[in-house]
C-alpha cells in the first residue's frame, strides 16, 4: 500500500498543511521513493523517502530476473 500525505501525517503526528509547506507541495500528491521533510518541531526537520510503490517493486523484480 502506497502511503499518502494523510497516512505520513499521522504517522509523523504533524499536520498535512506543514508538510506541503515543507516540500514546497501544492497538491497532496507524493510519489513512490519521494524524499519529504517532516518538521517535526519548529526548526527541526526529518528527511524521509516515500516508500516504493506495489507496481514499482514488481518492475524491479522483473527487470532483475
Amino acid at each position: 500500500m502506497n502511503d499518502t500525505l494523510s497516512m505520513i501525517s499521522l504517522k509523523y503526528n504533524v499536520r498535512q498543511h506543514l508538510i506541503k509547506t515543507a516540500n514546497d507541495l501544492i497538491t497532496e500528491n507524493i510519489f513512490s521513493k519521494q524524499e519529504l521533510l517532516i518538521p517535526v518541531v519548529p526548526g527541526m526537520t526529518l528527511r524521509i523517502e516515500a516508500p516504493e510503490s506495489e507496481d514499482a517493486k514488481k518492475k524491479n523484480e522483473d527487470k532483475n530476473r
